[in-house]
């Protein structure tokens, strides 16, 4: 099979859903959601590659979580279509509601078989909607349990990019949070000079 290019949309799939599956059902996952472009193998090097890890080696524990409404009608649409027979489930099956702690970062199981969400995702989900596409959720005292609303900020990850390029996260929310606001500002000026070089590359065509 020949080298697989993946796209920023299949390795966001890999990072956020190979915790807590194998790889075999990683595979069946990125198949179901791209088609059979990539192999087992190819899989297993982006994984490596990009950092994803399964997390099956971690601890698992359980916390008396009440998943947030938004995970509630993720479950009722997904779970239905998804979940084993209750006689049918592997030894290591986690109930919806569990909790995974792999690195840094929370993960919240969503619904059956094995659909697992980060937890700041849910919270900012829960109180805003859906994550727009191109976008992340980080933390802004970069306190990966710190999950209220304030501390949770919406940027894109061309923002992203500029944030960690000029080191502007700290521990300091308000730090970060001006930080942000010069990474909006950097992000739409080389937008605009983006445009305008399209632009007259397009005057310039014959």
């Amino acid at each position: 099979m020949a080298r697989h290019m993946f796209t920023s949309k299949e390795i966001e799939l890999i990072r956020e859903s190979y915790p807590g599956r194998n790889l075999s059902e990683l595979t069946d996952l990125f198949a179901a959601r791209f088609g059979d472009g990539a192999s087992k193998n190819q899989i297993s090097s982006a994984a490596y590659r990009y950092g994803a890890r399964s997390g099956r080696n971690r601890s698992w524990f359980m916390k008396e979580y009440v998943p947030l409404n938004t995970a509630q009608k993720r479950i009722n649409i997904i779970g239905k279509k998804l979940q084993f027979a209750e006689k049918s489930l592997p030894p290591q099956h986690q109930p919806v509601g569990a909790v995974l702690v792999s690195g840094s970062y929370w993960y919240i199981k969503v619904a059956d078989p094995n659909v697992w969400q980060l937890k700041h995702q849910l919270v900012w989900e829960a109180a805003n909607g859906p994550i727009p596409d191109n976008h992340v959720v980080v933390f802004a005292d970069g306190d990966s349990e710190n999950f209220t609303l304030d501390n949770l900020l919406l940027i894109s990850r061309a923002e992203l990019l500029i944030m960690n390029r000029n080191r502007l996260f700290t521990s300091n929310a308000d730090l970060t949070k001006a930080g942000v606001g010069m990474a909006k500002l950097k992000a739409q000026n080389a937008d605009r000079k983006w445009r305008r070089a399209k632009a007259k590359q397009r005057i310039l065509l014959p």
